[in-house]
């Protein structure tokens, strides 16, 4: 490990496996070893009788450690674990002239929150031990179902994460990114626990410590101004185009402490510096104060109280953007005022003004850049589980369609099946805005053409648990009530929209404290419909009220990730719309969405093409790694046409091309991402045993192909697949018949 890094946390985030060991621990191991380092490795009696198979070619290497005492394991009870002997082993093992490395392989002990807090308990005493000795620890869990505020506690103990995802190692050394990365994995492994939710990977990463940041660029450039032109203190007060009626205090360095305090605390004082700015603003010109000629007898005696015997604002501007008043001055400890230095040091502050400006811009530039770069890696976990959430709800949603068709009579399993394809549906929709963020989406989005008031009322019912059963239980009241006066329809993804309502009612909720209310109305006006969401909540002044639809942005603190507006404001406008926020501190907040009215008439399949499915017969190959994928695609294609179909798990490409042989395929589905051969390579097989086979690639998560990849690609779904997204294929493929 890396000299700083004496504690490292490597985190699994795929599937166990009994004889593979990550090979960044191996190398870990091994290198550790060739340096002079004594290893000592405590894992359980499994993992220990596997060790040959685990380190294959090193173990030779390994067993010559054994035999010299290099290399120490140490087996533990994964049932009846406890760190007492093992810390007692660490204390008669270490010597101050020795370096030790200690792999603690603790994945079969975590297995879930309780037993995390009891190794967590006892860690604590190992890593106070090992802190001011020549001991490095590397903890090796798996991610499994943890309690998320504890889990991140104890992370803050270790300089390095290290995350095993889609075969790769993603490497955290920055504890502003834990918290994120923390929550991320917490949430996916409560994913994989429940098998039909996401819990959206809210943390894109930011706030990333630069080697300059630019509080320190400002600090350091003030710090040379007050140097080269003798000046006691610096203060910078700006404002932005934006908000021009705001003059705030930006950075201040030299200043004295009862000056600082008179600054930020001293209303008469404070009010004073306001007035005076915006004069030098309005007027454009810099203003050489002279304490005797302040007429104000408060705020004079306070200036005297401060011992300034010179003091100069100098009006300051970057474009016609920012705007700013640059206070310098000096001390009665510095002897000479500034009369015959104004013109140079106004200089000064101007060019120190513009540097700091376009510090400012490279900082952000720079913050963006490695921002792109965090979302990059980060998307590269949100597309394993894009991947497996999929997949698990197109087994989920298709089985739901055929029980609707079997139950079609009766009202109230109609009911419960409903319930659970919107939610379904929905858990799409939180994927497709994991695609948004990733920049990895094939931008083929379902459009339907519906009216409002029936997502407004599915919203109200799906937040239900927030704003009335967990609002109890937090001694909160809040009444929803509605004015659903909307009769005409919209055109848009439903489950975005309903994602945007749910969004703005979560937040209200968020905002009431105590007792309150949530009014929504609909209405038709001017070729929109109306959609207003008012609650009388806490509240947020226009200042934050005109940055909330801005990425990353939060009032939550660490509870909010700062996307859920920001998405709201991508779907509204990606179909035409508007939506603006009011605000009142304490009063509470307003949203008004305007969405263009949909004139189109929703095509639906008539009986009649529907009843033309029936007589399709074609000879259909389906290709999944995924046992629930094939058996619901099986069941599907059966149920809508009078297909032969075939499902297939290929073990390797030459059991494609075997069964590709023994019969003609008229048309082969085939999943893009398994573990032994891609879609890719099958589509090549497929075209080069017959050209005339039509290829449908499945995805759950993929970019953009190439076109040399495209050309063996007749059509591409995205996962989940539904009963209506097979039914529109096989529709396609008859049209796509008729025209040869």
């Amino acid at each position: 490990m890396d000299m700083q890094i004496k504690n490292c946390l490597y985190i699994n985030n795929q599937d166990f496996t009994l004889t593979e060991l990550p090979d960044f621990i191996k190398k870990k191991a091994i290198e550790s070893l060739d340096c002079k380092k004594k290893v000592i490795i405590f894992t359980d009696s499994i993992y220990n009788n596997s060790l040959k198979d685990m380190f294959g070619e090193f173990y030779k290497f390994l067993n010559e450690n054994i035999n010299y005492k290099n290399l120490i394991i140490e087996v533990f009870d994964c049932d009846e674990f406890s760190l007492k002997y093992p810390l007692q082993f660490i204390i008669n093992t270490y010597n101050s002239n020795n370096k030790l490395f200690i792999i603690w392989d603790i994945k079969n002990i975590v297995k879930d929150k309780e037993h995390l807090h009891i190794a967590i308990n006892s860690f604590n005493d190992i890593l106070n031990l090992c802190k001011f000795k020549n001991i490095e620890n590397l903890l090796y869990i798996q991610n499994r179902r943890y309690d998320f505020e504890f889990f991140y506690e104890f992370c803050k103990n270790f300089q390095r994460i290290i995350v095993y995802n889609n075969n790769k190692d993603l490497i955290f050394d920055d504890k502003d990114e834990f918290y994120k990365l923390i929550n991320f994995i917490c949430s996916y492994a409560e994913l994989k626990h429940q098998n039909e939710n996401l819990l959206l990977f809210n943390n894109t990463m930011s706030n990333i410590p630069m080697g300059f940041h630019k509080d320190d660029f400002k600090e350091n450039i003030m710090s040379q101004l007050i140097r080269v032109c003798e000046l006691s203190f610096c203060c910078l007060y700006t404002s932005s185009k934006e908000h021009e009626n705001i003059i705030s205090l930006d950075k201040c360095y030299g200043i004295t402490k009862i000056h600082r305090y008179y600054l930020f605390n001293d209303i008469d004082f404070i009010k004073f510096q306001q007035d005076v700015n915006k004069y030098i603003m309005s007027s454009g010109k810099s203003l050489n104060l002279c304490v005797d000629y302040i007429k104000n007898k408060v705020v004079k005696d306070k200036f005297a109280k401060l011992n300034i015997k010179s003091l100069l604002g100098i009006s300051i501007q970057y474009h016609n953007d920012i705007k700013g008043v640059m206070w310098v001055g000096r001390y009665d400890d510095n002897i000479d005022n500034m009369d015959k230095d104004i013109s140079y040091i106004e200089s000064m502050c101007k060019t120190m003004f513009c540097l700091i400006q376009e510090q400012k811009k490279i900082f952000n530039l720079k913050n963006k850049f490695i921002e792109n770069e965090k979302l990059r890696a980060m998307g590269e976990i949100a597309a394993g589980i894009a991947h497996d959430i999929n997949n698990i709800l197109t087994p989920i949603i298709g089985s739901v369609q055929l029980l609707k068709d079997k139950y079609f009579e009766d009202n109230i399993i109609q009911k419960q099946l409903k319930v659970i394809e919107m939610c379904a549906y929905d858990a799409t929709n939180i994927i497709n805005k994991l695609k948004k963020i990733t920049k990895s989406s094939n931008n083929n989005n379902e459009v339907d053409i519906f009216n409002v008031n029936e997502i407004i009322i599915d919203a109200i019912s799906l937040t239900k648990n927030k704003w009335f059963t967990e609002s109890i239980l937090n001694g909160i009241k809040i009444n929803i009530s509605t004015n659903l006066n909307s009769k005409e329809k919209i055109q848009g993804n439903i489950t975005e929209i309903r994602e945007v309502i749910i969004n703005i009612i979560s937040n209200a909720v968020d905002a009431i404290k105590e007792v309150g209310s949530i009014d929504i109305f609909t209405k038709d006006e001017d070729n929109f419909v109306i959609i207003e969401i008012k609650d009388n909540g806490v509240g947020i002044n226009d200042e934050i009220g005109d940055r909330i639809f801005e990425p990353f942005f939060t009032t939550k603190g660490k509870k909010g990730s700062g996307l859920g507006l920001s998405i709201a404001y991508e779907i509204i406008q990606s179909i035409g719309g508007v939506i603006n926020c009011k605000s009142a501190k304490d009063i509470g907040t307003k949203f008004e969405i305007k969405l263009p009215i949909c004139n189109i008439k929703k095509i639906t399949y008539n009986k009649q093409l529907k009843k033309d499915f029936e007589y399709i017969s074609k000879n259909v190959l389906v290709i999944d790694d995924n046992m629930d994928v094939r058996n619901i695609l099986f069941q599907i294609i059966k149920s809508v046409t009078k297909c032969k179909v075939k499902v297939l798990n290929p073990i390797d490409i030459n059991e494609v091309e075997k069964e590709l042989k023994k019969r003609k395929y008229d048309i082969v589905i085939c999943d893009f991402s398994m573990p032994n051969v891609n879609g890719i390579e099958i589509a090549k097989k497929v075209k080069e045993i017959n050209s005339d086979t039509y290829f449908c690639l499945m995805t759950g998560w993929i970019g953009t192909l190439n076109e040399a990849s495209m050309k063996f690609i007749d059509e591409i779904l995205n996962k989940p697949l539904t009963k209506e997204t097979i039914q529109d294929f096989f529709n396609r493929y008859e049209n796509i018949c008729s025209l040869d």
